[in-house]
Parts: C-alpha cells; sequence; structure tokens
C-alpha cells in the first residue's frame, strides 16, 4: 500500500466529480494502489449520496435534476480505477494512465525536456499541464518553486523529494509555498506522472537560466 496519498481535496473532487482531468487521472491510478484511499473515497461518495438523498422536499426539482445531471456526467467521464492493481499488459503504468496515454510504457514516446529527463505530455487537459517523466537515476529537475500545485504520482523507481523518498503508489504534493529539487533516487530509473497547475519557476543559479524556456 502507498504510504503517501493524493490531499483530502483531491480525494474529495475526485468523489463529486469535481476534479480537473489531471487529478482525476492521478487519483485514479493512485487508487489502484491503493485500499485506504479506495475506502476514503468510497466513503465520500456514500456521504454525498446520503445529503442528496436527505435535502429538503421543497428543493426546486429543475435544479436538483441540473445538479444531478452534471455529477452523473462527471463521474462517467472521470478515470475509471480498479482494485486489481496494475495493468496485466503493462507492469508499471496502471490502466488508467495508459488508457489515457493510449499506450503501454514500452511505446510511449518521450521528447527530451532537460538533462536525465525526458516528457511525454498528455494534450487535451486544459490549464493544467499532466505528463510522464522518466528520470535517470540521480538525476532530478532543478530546484524550482510554482504558482500552484504540482502532484507527483510515482510508478517505478524511487524519487527523493524534501527528504522524503516516495515509491510507486506514493504521491508528492508541493505547493507555492515549496521550493525543491525532485530527483531519481541512485541505482534506478524513475517513472512517474506529474499534474501541475500553475507555471514552474526556477530557483537557485542555473536554474534562473532555465526560466527562459519555462515562459
Amino acid at each position: 500500500m502507498a504510504s503517501a496519498h493524493p490531499t483530502d481535496d483531491m480525494l474529495a473532487s475526485y468523489a463529486t466529480g469535481a476534479a480537473s482531468p489531471g487529478v482525476a487521472l492521478l487519483v485514479a491510478a493512485h487508487l489502484t494502489y491503493c485500499a485506504r484511499c479506495r475506502a476514503r473515497v468510497a466513503a465520500m461518495e456514500a456521504v454525498g449520496g446520503a445529503l442528496l438523498a436527505t435535502s429538503p422536499a421543497d428543493c426546486a426539482p429543475p435544479r436538483l435534476e441540473s445538479v444531478m445531471a452534471r455529477l452523473d456526467g462527471a463521474r462517467a467521464d472521470r478515470p475509471k480505477a480498479k482494485a486489481s492493481g496494475l495493468s496485466i499488459r503493462d507492469p508499471i503504468l496502471p490502466g488508467p494512465i495508459r488508457d489515457a496515454f493510449g499506450a503501454p510504457l514500452s511505446e510511449i514516446r518521450w521528447r527530451f525536456r532537460m538533462p536525465g529527463v525526458s516528457e511525454c505530455e498528455l494534450p487535451g487537459t486544459g490549464p493544467e499541464r499532466v505528463s510522464l517523466l522518466r528520470v535517470r537515476p540521480g538525476a532530478g529537475v532543478p530546484a524550482h518553486t510554482h504558482t500552484g500545485v504540482e502532484a507527483t504520482l510515482v510508478l517505478s523507481g524511487a524519487l527523493l523529494d524534501r527528504g522524503a523518498v516516495h515509491l510507486p503508489g506514493d504521491v508528492a504534493v508541493a505547493t507555492s509555498d515549496d521550493d525543491h529539487h525532485p530527483r531519481a533516487v541512485d541505482g534506478e530509473e524513475c517513472v512517474c506522472l506529474t499534474v501541475l497547475g500553475g507555471a514552474v519557476r526556477f530557483t537557485g543559479t542555473f536554474g534562473r537560466a532555465l526560466n527562459i524556456f519555462a515562459e
């Protein structure tokens, strides 16, 4: 079971169908690893259903029907999590991620991002940047902060971030208050899914030069 998890806000938005496409994908993939979070999402869905069932009887029918339609539509569109774990056809990518990217890891087309880091970006995710990253052992992203929230789900290898080692299934969340330098642990390549809301701002002497390319 994973030892680091999405925030309660992420789980709640997934449970209600209000999550952004990137957060919905990350949570769905994390749930394939984590029985604890599957139970939490199920409990949140049950509470939401109970609240709707006990809504005042004089609630205007058109408004209630509109809310229910939006919820049903969002839930139908979100990525589905399977309790059975990783995809049979891919030992690394969980089913929701493999389905979203349309290929197993062996067929992903990587693009150079920076020394030691390759990326495959998922199109059509609105203002978010949703990507698979492949990081060589010991390599990583230079120190940076963000204007929004960055969530990273480890899929293989191990990621060192702010003094903690994250293993497959773990989620690392960084906010605009964090200045960090995530990197793959020595000895093993790391593959992860990242969901970035807002812009990246590199810090440090070398990192500031990269801001030209981050605009």
